[in-house]
């Protein structure tokens, strides 16, 4: 094969498979021409990619039912079966058939039907049981308990079909029940538990055990309960109390009914007894009373094996106002050891009515499980339920949602899964960012619509194992979220192969429970364990928001902030928390934007507003982690954000984000040598994150590295990040003494378009000039910064930058002493920030302005205490309270020692201390750095350079 035809090929293979199977012939002809050998052997390519696939994705008997029930039900309105009786209507199809109303003509009385679909007849078991089902159940008669009639044949063409007449039952079923309503009240509930108990009770003295009892199964009619379905019934020993092995027709290995509510033995293909049923019950009361099952899980196999291996919490830790009567009750039927359960359904009946509680037994540990034989083979439980082949590595792309739906707001579900799924202690996605870039790098234009195979082409540059492809459609008035996770090999041409899931949601509130059950289900196939899950996991609507309006507010908001619009990014996340109140993650951006645009105080405000609506739900331990850590932070509280960030790398030992906060607060602390080898070794891991370099510059100036510095700022140059390269040349340059280049740097900054440097940039030329003794240039500057200011609405600016411009009026001497303190009277503000405050209160010391109590009107919290200490000062310029300044300023950030300095330098010449005496307070020094350096007020000290 030539090149240029394996091209081909590939090419055509690729537009197969984005197509669906009947559309791809006609699909693969337009684009293949005249060439049917072609388009035949990329069909073959697809026959050969389908039969190397899991075989739980298809199945021949899955297959053949769909092909078989294609045409509807077998019967309709008016036919006649087994010549006696005739349908009315099809009520329902079960996991064995079909069930029908119909008329007994023989009895002249209404009836149900219940068919074995025709893929089973092949199985002659299946005619055994259902046979069964009726020997035994006429076994009992009882008002709670389905009577069964008869088991008939009936010939459709030249298949036969077994059908089963029973008692007609017109109600709901109490899944559905529980499906509308979530939870019975105790109330609701227990005159149903005793109609279950009376009919367990009946069966049992009969010798026959249920093995399937579920909420699906239990059918209301009006105040009476009926329990049905004795389809996997068998017949019990002749004494239970003797636990003797019971008569089955399964075959050895085989589980038989409904895992979800199964006993643990079995689960385990032991021994089943009437205590199996109580087992079942037990879980049936969870379910009723607490509105969930003791231990979900993101499919059948992770709850079966938490409830084998773990004793249930309690169901109170559900529903807290749920009496302790019936927490015994519960808890005693869903021992895992069946000796230790209620022996009789007649004794659960005395526990509900006595409230007994449970024994208290020692647990059996996992260990002692494991070693007694409990593998995952000797629970019986095969590939029926697992698919034991996992995706071997933890790193994986996730597209975008293909959005089926008309509702726009699903579009940020896949914002929503990417936040489940990165809970994981151990599984990494690609960043959006990353896979943002990924269509220009391949030469597509910027916003192209990547294909299965481009995306496997990103996993392979990327060094990632898979990728996660997902879609949300509408079935009905209900959803289903799809889930398929493609592993990738040496050639992006096809998967190595792929693992697929459906979830199906009842309404959209539904889909945050699905979507946890998405993302777990997601760290399952990459081999993680379900302690570690549990470890790190809790529902989207604890950890998030149980509003998707405020979801998607909140993504929205985060694209704004990383486009530099933080006024709009506020906007949304203000609408997102009035939405949902206790919505922390919404909250803590918040607080976060409004600290990076200098509005303290409002920060501030919503950082206990995060705080709050952390405690209130119980959100993950990693994202408790994350938003403690940043609290700590912004509040300045350094050593208590190191602690949270250090327990929370090595949660997640490969997490970037955790480990760049790790290194960006040990920085701040001023250990700037360990700082510099975290945010090194960082950097060489995660060469495209550039921003790092932000961080490196001013440690390389500190160290008079200047050269690095120089070469840190050319990588943000050449990654776009124009602004942050221009104010790196800057910083180096003032460092470094060329003037020049500093203020051609300096010029470029303030004329920036950027919205983050608007105000910023100007400050930047406003510092560097009233270094230079510019005035002039410096107040235009800050003209033009306060200009800005106002455009924004940033508050804090707005006020700050006035005071500025009275400091360099008073040094220009445009006014005298009373005329700038009437000046700075008029800027007094109804509400402060610790810089302003300090700011002020410095102009007005310099004025003979007294500023009264201005101390006391923001928090006590670490930021403020350089501030503070300058305000201590100003109050008693003493010795002792300048070596305050000057020790709050060397735990402080980088850019706050130099204006400690600049601060008491023009203080202490304010009060004509003696030189000898300033050199000797200044003596102890302080790391001096240009970084940060616009966020002080512009040349204190060297105003006059000459």
């Amino acid at each position: 094969m030539t090149p240029d035809r394996w091209n081909k090929l590939r090419a055509l293979y690729d537009v197969a498979l984005d197509h669906a199977p009947n559309l791809r012939l006609s699909a693969l002809s337009s684009q293949a021409g005249d060439d049917p050998e072609l388009i035949n052997e990329v069909l073959q390519m697809i026959e050969q990619h389908n039969a190397a696939g899991s075989f739980l994705e298809s199945s021949p008997a899955k297959d053949l039912r769909e092909q078989l029930f294609q045409g509807g039900p077998l019967f309709q309105p008016d036919d006649r079966v087994a010549q006696r009786f005739k349908i009315i209507r099809l009520i329902g199809t079960g996991g064995m058939g079909e069930v029908y109303e119909a008329e007994d003509i023989d009895l002249s009385q209404r009836i149900a039907l219940k068919t074995v679909r025709i893929d089973r007849l092949r199985d002659a078991k299946a005619h055994q049981r259902l046979r069964r089902e009726a020997l035994l159940a006429r076994k009992v008669t009882h008002p709670n308990i389905c009577r069964i009639y008869d088991v008939l044949r009936h010939q459709i063409g030249e298949t036969e079909v077994a059908v089963l007449s029973m008692e007609l039952l017109e109600g709901q079923t109490l899944a559905q029940i529980l499906k509308v309503k979530g939870q019975l009240s105790p109330a609701e509930a227990e005159p149903i538990i005793r109609q279950i108990l009376a009919a367990l009770g009946a069966a049992h003295q009969s010798g026959i055990v249920h093995r399937d009892l579920k909420p699906s199964n239990v059918i209301l009619v009006d105040s009476r309960a009926v329990v049905t379905d004795f389809g996997l019934a068998i017949a019990g020993p002749d004494s239970f109390g003797k636990l003797e092995p019971s008569t089955t027709l399964t075959l050895p290995g085989q589980l038989m009914g409904t895992p979800e509510y199964m006993a643990p033995e079995q689960i385990r293909n032991q021994t089943v007894t009437a205590r199996s049923d109580i087992y079942a019950l037990g879980m049936v009361m969870y379910e009723m009373l607490t509105g969930q099952r003791p231990s979900p899980g993101a499919n059948g196999i992770e709850e079966v094996l938490n409830r084998v291996l773990e004793a249930p919490p309690s169901p109170r830790t559900v529903n807290p106002k749920l009496s302790r009567r019936w927490e015994s009750v519960i808890l005693r039927c869903l021992e895992r050891e069946p000796e230790r359960r209620f022996a009789s359904a007649e004794a659960v009946l005395a526990g509900i009515d006595s409230g007994a509680m449970p024994w208290q037994v020692p647990k059996i540990s996992r260990r002692v499980w494991l070693s007694g034989g409990g593998s995952l083979a000797a629970v019986g439980i095969g590939w029926r339920y697992i698919d034991q082949n996992q995706l071997l590595g933890t790193k994986l792309v996730l597209t975008k949602v293909d959005n089926r739906t008309e509702d726009h707001e699903l579009d940020s579900i896949g914002s929503l899964l990417e936040h489940q799924i990165i809970q994981s202690s151990r599984v990494q996605l690609l960043s959006q960012d990353r896979v943002a870039q990924f269509p220009e790098q391949m030469g597509l234009p910027k916003n192209a619509k990547l294909n299965a195979s481009q995306f496997r082409e990103m996993a392979l540059r990327d060094g990632a194992a898979g990728v996660i492809f997902v879609s949300i459609s509408t079935v009905g008035s209900d959803y289903e979220l799809h889930l398929r996770l493609e592993g990738v090999n040496a050639s992006p041409l096809r998967a190595s192969r792929s693992w697929s899931k459906d979830f199906p949601a009842q309404s959209k509130r539904d889909l945050f429970t699905k979507v946890d059950d998405a993302a777990r289900w997601i760290r399952q196939q990459t081999g993680e364990s379900l302690n570690e899950i549990s470890k790190f996991d809790r529902p989207a609507e604890d950890t998030t928001t149980n509003s998707w309006e405020a979801w998607r507010l909140y993504g929205e908001a985060k694209t704004l902030a990383t486009n530099d619009d933080l006024i709009g990014a506020i906007s949304l996340l203000t609408e997102a928390t009035r939405l949902d109140t206790k919505f922390a993650m919404a909250w803590r951006n918040l607080a976060d934007y409004q600290i990076r645009r200098h509005n303290y105080r409002a920060g501030y405000a919503n950082w206990d507003q995060a705080i709050a609506a952390l405690d209130a739900r119980h959100n993950t331990t990693i994202e408790s982690y994350r938003i403690r850590g940043m609290y700590f932070e912004d509040t300045g509280r350094y050593p208590d954000a190191e602690h949270v960030y250090r327990t929370l790398s090595a949660l997640l030992q490969d997490d970037y984000q955790a480990q760049f906060y790790l290194a960006s607060v040990i920085g701040r602390q001023n250990r700037r040598n360990e700082a510099l080898v975290m945010f090194q070794a960082l950097l060489a891991k995660n060469p495209g994150k550039s921003e790092i370099n932000t961080h490196l510059i001013p440690i390389y100036l500190l160290q008079g590295r200047f050269d690095l510095a120089r070469s840190a700022a050319a990588a943000l140059r050449k990654a776009n990040m124009l602004e942050w390269a221009d104010y790196g040349e800057y910083a180096t340059a003032m460092a470094n003494g060329d003037w020049t280049s500093a203020a051609k740097f300096a010029r470029s900054l303030a004329g920036s378009l950027a919205k983050s440097w608007q105000v910023r940039g100007p400050l930047v030329l406003a510092s560097y000039s009233g270094y230079m003794g510019a005035l002039n240039e410096a107040r235009s500057a800050l003209a033009l910064a306060l200009k800005n200011a106002h455009q924004e609405g940033s508050a804090d600016w707005q006020a700050r930058i006035p005071v500025w411009d009275l400091y360099l009026q008073s040094k220009e001497k445009l006014a005298d002493n009373s005329a700038l303190r009437e000046r700075l009277v008029a800027l007094q503000q109804s509400t402060w920030t610790p810089e302003l405050v300090a700011d002020y209160s410095f102009v007005a010391h310099l004025v003979g302005l007294h500023v009264k109590n201005s101390e006391n009107v923001w928090p006590d919290i670490p930021s403020f205490s350089v501030p503070t200490a300058q305000l201590s000062f100003l109050q008693r310029p003493t010795a002792e309270n300048l070596g305050k300044v000057l020790d709050a300023a060397r735990n402080a950030p980088i850019y706050r020692h130099r204006d400690a300095l600049e601060f008491a330098g023009v203080l202490c010449r304010h009060h004509r201390w003696p030189d000898a005496t300033i050199t000797q307070a200044l003596s102890k020094g302080l790391p001096s750095c240009w970084w940060g350096n616009e966020l002080s007020m512009p040349g204190r000290v060297n105003i006059n350079r000459d």
